[in-house]
């Protein structure tokens, strides 16, 4: 593996998390990590009070558009949840840096590229995200009560501003959404209305330029009628109204009508082995296809990008989508994730967390910083024994004291560290993968995403009897030769569930 030379920091602290380290803290871990590990932090990228539940976050999205300009090859992060806390969010993120030819270090798990710790990553970002859900829980009480009085529960739409906990018009943002809707009812594009509304100054929520893929939410948003929508509460009236109900049914209609339009031209298919499948004849990447045959049903395939881009350069014949997914899938569900095979990969994971938790560097740190503040303080007194002392002295000496009850509360909880959660979290999470339904789309998007290393594919008239070789982010399961005859036995009850599923669906 070649040395990494540059490297950036993103750090983000979320208010709501009082147990969170302080963008500091953060950066300080990182810095040490960087110094340790021959890196040259080059920039810093910081989100100050903004959930890792959304991937809006300024820093953040700076920081994914400057990784295209090979300016740095590492994202230091003090931990996984600092990136997202959003499992889908990452999966995304981190596939757009790993195009752009950079890779994510966590400062407190620095996790390498072998298959254990692919797996650890993936377990860490599934718990991230789990945490996420539940804190949401435990807030939504007190916004299920703001929404049975029609008051905001802080997401506030363009248009509107909150007085005494409840919706009113903000002019200028409500000009801005008019103009949005009427424009696109009498046809013009989101382009069209975009440059419209940015040659005047109109701003976004967020004080930003409007773009094209901004205005969907905009456009589709029934509250702009008057409509105070949360969860399951729905109160007409309740909002003072931007548009009427008839033209934004009038965009709706439109909307639909370009959707339909869109999907006529090519239907959008997520290739679910993309960047893990290989032509197993010249070792080439296997790409996602789509044809249309003579009955004008469309289909979906996998093709080496070799004989794709050069063609006659590799013999390999193309692989139907639906039958290599589902036969990864069911392998590793129905032959590999057996109840032994379970407990040994909670064993292996649960060795890395307490490592981790055993790892000093932060408590290091903290001390270090402690020292610091103590000293500080020392000199203060000193000062003032010596009859140096101005109104700014007292302020500066009660702010380090509040610092140094912070670090020492810090210190204290970093001895006392143990691992996130237990074996038996993981062994439940690794059940559930098992559990699930083999025919769900994002359940075997899950399971690829996960445990899936790489799958060769190889053409039976080579004389080469295995029709692919699989290999997972699993310690001690070897690769796994699979023949034609053992892919038709995964793959036909599947073909055979889909089709009763279709039959026994009422037709609309």
């Amino acid at each position: 593996m070649n040395e990494v030379k540059t490297a950036v920091i993103y750090a983000r602290y979320s208010s709501s998390n009082q147990r969170e380290e302080s963008i500091e803290s953060q950066l300080r871990v990182c810095h040490r990590f960087a110094a340790d590990h021959d890196l040259e932090v080059i920039r810093e990228y910081t989100d100050s009070a903004i959930s890792g539940r959304t991937d809006q976050r300024p820093a953040f999205q700076h920081m994914i558009s400057d990784s295209s300009k090979g300016e740095f090859n590492t994202v230091l992060i003090y931990a996984h949840d600092r990136f997202s806390r959003d499992k889908y969010d990452t999966a995304v993120y981190k596939s757009k840096l790993k195009k752009n030819g950079v890779r994510i270090i966590s400062a407190t798990l620095p996790l390498d590229d072998s298959p254990e710790s692919s797996l650890m990553e993936s377990i860490m970002e599934g718990f991230a995200q789990y945490y996420s859900e539940n804190l949401s829980r435990s807030a939504k009480r007190g916004l299920e009560e703001n929404a049975l009085h029609a008051k905001s529960n802080g997401a506030t739409p363009l248009g509107y501003k909150v007085e005494a906990g409840r919706f009113v018009l903000e002019p200028v943002g409500a000009e801005a959404v008019r103009i949005i809707f009427e424009m696109y009812a009498d046809g013009y594009g989101k382009v069209e209305i975009c440059d419209f509304l940015n040659d005047r100054g109109f701003k976004t929520r967020r004080g930003g330029e409007f773009k094209r893929n901004g205005l969907h939410g905009i456009l589709r948003n029934e509250r702009y009628t008057g409509v105070y929508i949360y969860g399951d509460h729905r109160h007409e009236d309740a909002l003072p109204s931007i548009i009427s109900k008839e033209l934004f049914e009038i965009v709706q209609k439109r909307i639909e009508a370009n959707r339909y339009t869109r999907g006529r031209k090519k239907a959008m298919e997520e290739y679910l082995l993309s960047g893990k499948l290989f032509c197993g004849e010249c070792g080439a990447t296997m790409i996602g296809e789509q044809g249309t045959s003579s009955t004008g049903q469309r289909y979906h395939y996998y093709k080496c990008s070799k004989r794709k881009n050069r063609p006659g350069s590799c013999s390999k014949e193309t692989e139907r989508k639906t039958d290599l997914e589902d036969t990864v899938v069911a392998y590793i569900c129905r032959e590999v994730l057996t109840d032994d095979m379970i407990e040994q990969i909670a064993e292996k994971e649960y060795a890395l967390l307490e490592e981790e938790a055993s790892n000093k560097s932060l408590l290091v740190s903290l001390e270090a910083e402690h020292e610091e503040v103590t000293k500080k303080i020392e000199n203060i007194l000193a000062a003032i024994e010596e009859g140096i002392f101005t109104p700014k002295t007292k302020e500066r000496l009660i702010d380090l004291e509040d610092q140094q009850s912070i670090l020492a509360d810090k210190i204290v909880r970093e001895r006392l560290k143990k691992p996130a959660f237990t074996k038996d979290h993981i062994v439940f999470w690794l059940e559930k993968f098992r559990a699930g339904d083999i025919n769900d789309f994002d359940y075997k998007k899950a399971v690829i995403n996960s445990l899936v290393n790489s799958v060769y594919l190889f053409d039976e008239e080579k004389g080469n009897d295995a029709k692919m070789i699989i290999a997972l982010n699993i310690e001690n399961v070897p690769a796994k030769k699979l023949t034609r005859s053992d892919v038709l036995k995964m793959v036909r009850p599947m073909r055979l569930e889909r089709t009763r599923a279709k039959l026994t669906t009422p037709s609309k």
